[in-house]
């Protein structure tokens, strides 16, 4: 087989594997705005991806977030997020 060929399959199976102990792949539920967020209380073991910041001028902020009292978390005691959730660089304020 010639060296080229064993480097480049070698490669190929390495970021195979890490693909998938990344868990890349899987498709997330995006997250844009806060009533996205706010349905994560519908499945605590989703796999969700926030893809941009959320703040004040975000749909939904007036009707799920509080004035006083702020953003209720999503762990309650109904039950614990045991999903994934990567902000990616990106904010909730």
């Amino acid at each position: 087989m010639n060296p080229n060929t064993k480097t480049t399959f070698k490669l190929l199976t390495m970021t195979f594997s890490l693909v998938l102990f990344a868990g890349i792949g899987i498709a997330a539920t995006e997250i844009s705005d806060w009533n996205d967020l706010d349905e994560i209380r519908d499945d605590l073991s989703g796999e969700y991806e926030l893809i941009n910041d959320l703040d004040e001028d975000t749909d939904g902020y007036d009707d799920l977030v509080d004035a006083e009292d702020g953003w209720d978390p999503i762990d309650n005691f109904e039950g614990t997020f045991d999903g994934d959730f990567p902000a990616r660089n990106f904010d909730c304020s």
